[in-house]
Parts: C-alpha cells; sequence; structure tokens
C-alpha cells in the first residue's frame, strides 16, 4: 500500500467541499422548487394527475349515462306494468259482466221456455254491448336492455375508456 501524499490529500479534501456545496445548492434548489430533477418528475406528475383526472371524468359520465339509461327503462317498464294493470282490471270487470249477461239470458231462455214472452227484456241484454276477451299478446319490452359483460368485455370496454383518455391527452 502506497502512502497518501499531501497533494492529493488536500485536493480530496477540496473535491469534499465541493461535492458539499452541490449537495447544499441542490437542496435548496429542491426545496425551492427550483431543481431540474425536481421539476421534470412534477411535470410527469402532473400529466399523469390530468389523464387520470380526464380517465375519472369519462367514466362518471359513462356511469351516468348508464344510471340515466337504467331510470328511462325502468320509468318505461312502469308504465307499462301500470297499463297492463289497468286493462288487466278492465277485462276482470267485463269478464264478470260478461258472465252476468250469460246468467240473465239463462234465465230469460228459461222463461220464454214456460211461455212467457220476454221479447223486450230480450232486446234490452242485446243491446248491452260487453267487449270480447282480448287475446293475450306477449309483452314486448322496449328501451335499453341491460345485460351482463363477461370480464374480457369488462376489459376491453376499459382499454377503450383509457385509449379515448390518452387521445384527448394528445389533442390537448
Amino acid at each position: 500500500m502506497q502512502p497518501i501524499k499531501q497533494e492529493q490529500i488536500i485536493t480530496e479534501k477540496g473535491n469534499v467541499q465541493k461535492i458539499a456545496k452541490e449537495m447544499q445548492q441542490e437542496l435548496l434548489q429542491t426545496q425551492n422548487g427550483t431543481h431540474p430533477e425536481y421539476i421534470m418528475l412534477l411535470e410527469t406528475l402532473e400529466q399523469t394527475r390530468e389523464r387520470l383526472h380526464k380517465l375519472a371524468k369519462i367514466q362518471h359520465q359513462l356511469a351516468v349515462q348508464h344510471a340515466d339509461n337504467v331510470f328511462k327503462f325502468t320509468e318505461s317498464q312502469i308504465e307499462n306494468d301500470y297499463q297492463l294493470g289497468r286493462e288487466d282490471v278492465k277485462e276482470k270487470i267485463f269478464a264478470k259482466l260478461r258472465a252476468k249477461k250469460r246468467e240473465l239470458k239463462e234465465l230469460l231462455d228459461k222463461i220464454q221456455a214456460r211461455g212467457i214472452q220476454c221479447a223486450d227484456e230480450m232486446q234490452v241484454l242485446n243491446d248491452v254491448k260487453v267487449p270480447n276477451k282480448k287475446r293475450d299478446k306477449k309483452q314486448v319490452l322496449t328501451g335499453p336492455m341491460n345485460f351482463k359483460l363477461s370480464d374480457s368485455e369488462a376489459r376491453g370496454d376499459i382499454a377503450i375508456i383509457k385509449s379515448r383518455a390518452e387521445e384527448a391527452d394528445q389533442g390537448k
């Protein structure tokens, strides 16, 4: 091992002092927000934050749109169910009236079979027009449908959302 020369020691001490001053300057720059590396990394962080905000905004818009579609569909179903209920109530009453009309006709037929004239009553009964039973129709659903997505389809949709957010970043 060779002994360290006096000149070398002085040079090393100078280097240590120089490096310490540089460190102190970097520390002050970092605290003041003027350090070049800090500025560069901060810019990257801000870009990431903006991109994530845009992505969150797109996801929010999609969620609101989905909620609106579900609401409209639910409203439509409620109205359809209400209309079907109204028709059911009418049909129940019409069924009772048809049964009463049949009973009265049978009664008038029995009375006529005994030889009693009931032509006026029969005419009055025939003038009562109870609507015939409507044929059952299958309910046709209208409006947006809510289907389940597989995991792969959901991931694909998320990828599309992210790509649109990136496109929005680039368009900026």
